[in-house]
């Protein structure tokens, strides 16, 4: 039976470091991921990125709208879902984005993603939202596929273009 509580930064810590560092992991493309998961987590931890996630993890939770939530399943954590709200007065109007909606590995391919992303709706709608939006990496199969069956459409697109490796010019005096 799966439930959800309100993330705790202290105790939560290190679980959902390891989740949002999966996302971003799962969301590279695949000429970036030639790497195992475990090495990129070992690389992404020396990085500043930990500190600016949990910075802004705990930032937006000053906003009472803020979802941020671990999903257990029993009393095992197996998912972590951060939504936050943005209001833009020009159109009076209230956007959620998901900024983190993230299965364990261990748990992926069960169906919890997609009841993590129903929630994520019903409460965003609940606390005032007009749309909900979900960036995702169109390498991730899985993740496009949840959504387009949750009703999802793209709303934007991102290009990426590798250049050539050269050497870095260095500036002269």
């Amino acid at each position: 039976m799966l439930s959800q509580r309100p993330i705790n930064l202290e105790r939560d810590r290190d679980f959902v470091l390891d989740l949002y560092c999966l996302r971003d992991w799962e969301g590279l493309p695949s000429w970036a991921r030639n790497h195992s998961y475990r090495s990129f987590r070992d690389g992404w931890l020396k990085t500043s990125q930990p500190k600016a996630f949990l910075d802004s993890l705990e930032r937006s939770l000053k906003d009472s709208r803020t979802i941020a939530e671990v999903w257990l399943e029993g009393d095992t954590p197996v998912g972590f879902l951060w939504i936050v709200f943005t209001d833009v007065e020009e159109i009076q109007s209230t956007f959620a984005e998901v900024r983190a909606l993230v299965v364990a590995l261990a748990h992926q391919r069960r169906g919890i993603g997609g009841l993590m992303l129903q929630h994520a709706e019903t409460e965003a709608a609940r606390r005032g939202a007009r749309s909900l939006r979900s960036e995702i990496a169109t390498e991730n199969e899985a993740a496009r596929a949840m959504h387009g069956k949750q009703g999802y459409t793209i709303a934007t697109y991102q290009y990426e273009k590798l250049l050539p490796v050269k050497e870095p010019e260095t500036a002269s005096a």
